[in-house]
């Protein structure tokens, strides 16, 4: 009799051991399992270190930034090197090493106006004017207060001052001049004139040399609200983020305005959000939604009759194809239009809660989703999900996470050391190897077996070590460093049996025979 075991896999915790399908583990630590060998996890490597404690951090523009407390960072649709910041203090942006609130408000004071002259009543009309400010990274706020209207004709000028003051720290060198005309169809629109530096008291403005240019844009350029969260990027330079239970998007390729006309509301308190596609995933405290479009003025929203409230905000992880999270019920999966729980093939509903799936910090690397989770007080574990194959199964890290960011450029994983905050951040399995452990699955057999031989496979090309442990009958009867050469199993009969790889070898088979001759060609 032949026990052949290879294609390794990891673990089914739902599933008692002996139910485990062939080659996979019923413990799988520090393991890497790719290729179905069995590999060495590395340890995480020094990548920074932060002068002081952060709660998250991010790696932007060949930089190392940290917060101390939770937010969202992510880049903008724009030309310049832009990080757009939610979730400490107000909305914000970081730029060539500066940081500014992102809301960008209207002027307060609607300017005055002097006719330069006196209207030919014949010929005069009534006209408008309002201005803009205008910052170094030529944002543009919404337009001030109107002025009050004055009667003018050409080629008369009129003179415009009482220009309020621009908000300190928001970059404001300019502002732009705008003036009113009315169609032959009665339509009225405020048009463009003339920039000035922001230092100008007075302007006059003459027609010949200030022609109509184009429409005001800004009209509808909202401030986002100061308790604006969860940024993310969308397609088609838009971003999207929360505040209660509205969902906001910014201007398309125009990230510092937030008009209110493309808001929508939805039942539950929003957690947090997640891309993919053309699509918004919106978590809640309730039930999920999916928002599709490709402008922000024709997005439309559906509510997934699924009760899947999101359990962490930090959970939400964007795998490219779909949104994962973690939810009371289980791990959630939402991609095309559909929600599954698919931690249901892996834990009991009562393993999943021991998980304290609110405590999860989550992330991604090589298309696994990766968790950290809170163990006891002071002490975290991480959890690896393969969600490829058609059996998803997981391994675990001996490793403590307080904070995670996936760098896309790279596709590397970046991990805070800590519980809760650190100051070491360090790069995702690319170290020095770790000590792996892997279990199989309990092998039963309906009459009481024996085996007299054994072969651990590795390869024998990395001149790494692995020890090897045989269990019989529930009672582990050899362990051996032999690899690569036959060795011999104490004698026995059992109806199970089972064994366990630990080192940092690279295992690729095992086999259990009768004796050493029916191992040759195994």
């Amino acid at each position: 009799m032949l026990l052949k075991a290879q294609n390794f896999r990891g673990e089914i915790p739902k599933l008692q051991p002996r139910l485990l399908p062939p080659g996979f583990g019923q413990v799988a630590i520090n393991v890497r399992l790719d290729d179905g060998a069995i590999r060495p996890l590395r340890a995480p490597a020094a990548a920074h270190t932060f002068l002081s404690s952060v709660a998250s951090f991010t790696f932007f523009n060949d930089n190392w930034i940290g917060w101390a407390s939770v937010v969202n960072a992510v880049p903008g649709p724009v030309a310049q090197n832009r990080l757009y910041v939610t979730g400490d203090l107000q909305p914000r942006l970081i730029y060539d090493g500066g940081t500014r609130n992102l809301a960008l408000p209207a002027p307060t004071a609607a300017p005055t106006v002097t006719p330069v002259g006196t209207p030919n009543p014949a010929i005069q009309s009534s006209i408008l004017f309002t201005y803009t400010h205008v910052t170094d990274l030529d944002e543009e706020s919404p337009p001030a207060p109107l002025s009050a209207s004055v009667d003018w004709n050409p080629p008369m000028g009129v003179t415009v001052n009482a220009f309020s003051a621009p908000p300190a720290g928001r970059g404001i060198n300019r502002r732009r001049i705008y003036r009113s005309e009315t169609s032959a169809l009665g339509v009225t629109d405020l048009y463009f004139i003339a920039e000035q530096v922001i230092g100008a008291t007075t302007f006059t403005y003459e027609q010949n040399t200030h022609p109509l240019q184009e429409v005001l844009a800004s009209n509808d350029y909202d401030a986002p609200p100061s308790d604006m969260q969860g940024i993310i990027s969308m397609p088609n330079g838009m971003m999207a983020a929360f505040s209660g239970k509205e969902i906001l998007f910014c201007e398309p390729f125009i990230p510092h305005a937030w008009p209110v006309k493309y808001r929508l509301k939805v039942d539950y308190a929003i957690v947090g959000l997640a891309a993919f596609g053309s699509s918004l995933a919106i978590l809640t405290t309730g039930q999920p939604y999916i928002v599709q479009g490709t402008a922000p003025e024709n997005m439309a929203m559906e509510r997934m009759e699924v009760n899947y409230p999101c359990a962490s905000a930090r959970s939400i992880v964007d795998l490219g194809y779909s949104a994962v999270y973690a939810s009371p019920e289980g791990l959630v999966m939402i991609s095309n239009g559909r929600a599954d729980v698919i931690s249901r093939r892996l834990w009991t509903r009562e393993q999943w809660a021991a998980l304290n799936p609110a405590t999860f910090i989550a992330g991604q690397y090589d298309g696994a989703y990766v968790a950290s989770y809170l163990v006891s007080e002071g002490q975290r574990a991480i959890v690896v999900l393969d969600l490829t194959g058609e059996q998803p199964f997981l391994t675990r890290a001996t490793v403590q996470a307080a904070a995670m960011h996936y760098d896309i450029q790279t596709g590397s994983l970046f991990v805070l050391e800590g519980v809760s905050a650190g100051t070491q951040v360090r790069r995702w399995d690319s170290g020095p190897a770790l000590t792996y452990r892997w279990r199989s699955g309990l092998m039963h057999y309906g009459g009481a077996v024996g085996f007299g031989a054994g072969l651990t496979q590795t390869d024998e090309a990395d001149g790494a070590s692995v020890t090897t442990r045989v269990f019989g009958g529930g009672q582990q009867i050899m362990a051996t460093q032999d690899a690569d050469e036959a060795y011999r199993v104490p004698d026995g009969l059992h109806h199970r049996w089972q064994f366990e790889c630990e080192g940092t070898a690279t295992v690729t088979g095992f086999l259990l025979g009768g004796d050493m001759s029916e191992l040759v060609g195994g």
